[in-house]
């Protein structure tokens, strides 16, 4: 005899399908926003800080839009995919028309957000947009150049936070920004080629790529990323203490490159490796020590 089901069994099951459409997983790259304040000696200003915040959620609603219009087009071939078939769409969790309602409200929160915005800030979101409808009908299928729009992105939303704040940061911690995210991008194709042996008919691009290559391009990116980091924090930060960050950053850099390269780790499950997120926040702690302390 099945017990009767709790009256808001369903509500929470529809509540899980929104936060899973709107990839909320995903947000943690909206971060980037907040960069500004951590670099531009402007994290405990108070009034900055709710402005860059409203920024930040600003990018995670317009990314939430782009997220539920991908996987509309995507609904039919993801449903044949053995993890993306479990995804709202595929699944009928949420159907097409009520996605489409999401995306007003989405769009309704973004306009009431850019209302109080520096104009120049809606500039960047524009260009953001534009740079994912490209990305997801045309250049996704692009070798290589997939995964620089990745950067391009994470490029906006740190110049984003820049404008919101009214700060200037070194050019090294753009680079930097841009080529974490060839790092994070090339880590996930070399996963996606490692879960299913049919990964080119989900996303053709793959065919493009081989486990040699991609190995060969996350040891660059990694290098690359790490020798502008060593450069920001001898030369390029203001304070010379910002060395006693280097070690974490090593650390974080090596960790993520064997979990990539041995276990073919998703980026997306990062933040669930214990050992990388305490490395994280103590990175965190010693960069607001050594800005903020000292």
């Amino acid at each position: 005899m099945h017990s009767p089901k709790h009256p808001g069994a369903d509500f929470l099951i529809n509540i899980k399908s929104v936060l899973q459409l709107i990839r909320v997983k995903q947000w943690y790259k909206n971060l980037l926003v907040l960069t500004p304040l951590l670099f531009g000696d402007l994290l405990f200003s108070l009034d900055v800080l709710f402005s860059v915040i409203i920024a930040t959620l600003v990018f995670c609603a317009v990314s939430g839009i782009i997220y539920i219009l991908n996987d509309i087009r995507d609904k039919e071939r993801d449903s044949h995919h053995p993890k993306k078939l479990k995804r709202p769409l595929p699944s009928g969790a949420i159907s097409v028309k009520e996605a489409l309602f999401l995306v007003v409200i989405l769009f309704i929160l973004t306009i009431i957000g850019l209302t109080h915005m520096n104009p120049l800030f809606g500039c960047v979101i524009g260009l953001y947009i534009v740079q994912n409808i490209a990305y997801t009908y045309w250049l996704k299928n692009v070798a290589i150049v997939d995964v620089i729009v990745i950067g391009v992105g994470f490029v906006l939303r740190v110049l984003a936070g820049c404008i919101v704040a009214d700060v200037f940061l070194s050019p090294w911690l753009f680079t930097a920004a841009f080529l974490l995210a060839l790092l994070l991008g090339f880590s996930k194709r070399y996963s996606e080629i490692g879960i299913i042996e049919s990964a080119i008919a989900h996303r053709p691009v793959l065919g493009e790529y081989n486990g040699i290559v991609l190995q060969a391009y996350l040891i660059l990116s990694a290098t690359a990323v790490l020798m502008v980091y060593l450069i920001y924090a001898i030369t390029g930060s203001h304070t010379s203490y910002f060395v006693l960050t280097i070690p974490f950053a090593i650390f974080g850099i090596f960790s993520f490159l064997s979990k990539s390269l041995i276990s073919g780790l998703d980026p997306d499950d990062l933040l669930k490796e214990y050992a990388f997120l305490t490395n994280l926040l103590l990175w965190f702690a010693v960069v607001v020590l050594v800005l903020y302390g000292f």
